[in-house]
C-alpha cells in the first residue's frame, strides 16, 4: 500500500471518527425503575445534540410508551406516564433533527410493573363447638417474588406475623378471647416493597347455629335444616318431634335435614321440633340442645 493511500485511508477514518463524535446521542433516566400495581413514572430526556445544534431548538422527541401512548415534544422537558400494564413495559425515545433528516438516535428501557400481592383470606372453623379458635387461609399470591411477609392483626393488635420463601400462601390459626363481633385484617408484603391489605369483621361463636325455621316445600329456598360446620369434626344430631319420638338422627361432619322421616321416609309435618347436637370430636363442650319451627306452605 503506498503513502499516498495510506494518507487517503487515515484522512477518511478520521472523518468518521469525527461524524460518530458530533453524532446525536439519545438518552433518558427515569425517577425509578419498578412500581406496585399501577405508577407514575417520570422520564428526563437526557439526550444530546450533534455539533452546531441545540437539543433543545433543533429536534423533535418521540416517547413511544408500549401498549400505552406516544408523547410528541420540541423541547427536553421531563415527561410523566401512568403505567398499568403488569410485566416490563418498554419506553422508548426517539430523537430527530428538525431539518437534517438523516440526523436521528433512539433509546429504549423497561419499567416493571409488578402485581399486588393477594391479601385476600378465609376464615374458617378448625376444632370442635366452643373451641373459639379458628383457622385463617390467605389465596395465592403471584409465584415471581422471593419472600413475602404476612402481618395478621385482630383487633387492631398483632396477632402473627409470618414469612414464606416457599409456599405462596400462607396459613394461621387464631383462638378469640370472646365470642362476638372481631375485626381480622392481612397485610401481604412482597420481598420487592409491594403491599396490599384486607380487612374483614367475623363473628366468633362458642356454639353452632341452628336455625330457627327451615322450609321443606320444594321451592329451593330455605328447604333445609342446615348448620355450619367446619366440615371435619364428627357431630351427632338427633330430631325429635313434640310427642318425643325421633325423626331423624346421623352422626356426620355435616349438620343437615331435609325435613323426611327416617323411619318412613314420609315428609314430616309442620310443627315445631326439638334437637340434640354433640361433638363427637376431642375437645369438643357437651351436648346442646334447643327447637325449630318446620313450615310446609309455599
Amino acid at each position: 500500500m503506498t503513502t499516498r493511500i495510506k494518507k487517503s485511508l487515515t484522512i477518511a477514518l478520521l472523518a468518521f471518527a469525527a461524524i460518530i463524535g458530533n453524532a446525536q446521542t439519545a438518552y433518558f433516566e427515569m425517577n425509578r425503575i419498578q412500581a406496585c400495581d399501577s405508577f407514575y413514572v417520570r422520564c428526563y430526556n437526557k439526550c444530546t445534540a450533534s455539533v452546531g445544534s441545540s437539543v433543545d431548538n433543533d429536534y423533535t422527541y418521540t416517547w413511544n410508551i408500549e401498549g400505552n401512548t406516544t408523547i410528541i415534544k420540541k423541547n427536553t422537558s421531563p415527561i410523566r406516564v401512568w403505567l398499568k400494564k403488569p410485566g416490563l413495559n418498554k419506553i422508548t425515545l426517539t430523537m430527530a433533527h428538525n431539518t437534517h433528516s438523516g440526523e436521528k438516535a433512539s433509546y429504549t428501557n423497561s419499567f416493571l410493573v409488578r402485581p399486588k400481592p393477594n391479601a385476600w383470606f378465609t376464615v374458617a372453623d378448625t376444632f370442635a363447638l366452643g373451641n373459639l379458635t379458628y383457622r385463617i387461609r390467605t389465596g395465592k399470591v403471584p409465584a415471581d417474588s422471593i419472600k413475602y411477609i404476612y402481618r395478621y392483626t385482630l383487633d387492631g393488635q398483632l396477632l402473627a406475623l409470618h414469612d414464606s420463601a416457599k409456599e405462596k400462601r400462607d396459613t394461621t390459626f387464631m383462638r378469640f378471647s370472646s365470642p362476638g363481633e372481631h375485626t381480622v385484617a392481612l397485610t401481604v408484603k412482597d420481598w420487592y416493597g409491594c403491599t396490599a391489605r384486607h380487612d374483614t369483621v367475623f363473628y366468633a361463636s362458642d356454639k353452632l347455629i341452628v336455625p330457627k325455621v327451615f322450609t321443606p316445600n320444594g321451592d329451593n329456598i330455605n328447604d333445609y335444616l342446615f348448620v355450619e360446620t367446619n366440615g371435619r369434626d364428627i357431630y351427632h344430631f338427633e330430631v325429635f318431634n313434640s310427642n318425643g319420638l325421633r325423626v331423624f338422627h346421623s352422626e356426620s361432619p355435616s349438620i343437615m335435614w331435609d325435613g323426611i322421616i327416617e323411619a318412613n321416609g314420609q315428609e314430616a309435618p309442620a310443627g315445631t321440633y326439638y334437637y340434640i347436637l354433640e361433638p363427637k370430636s376431642a375437645g369438643g363442650k357437651a351436648k346442646t340442645k334447643g327447637y325449630f319451627v318446620l313450615l310446609r306452605k309455599k
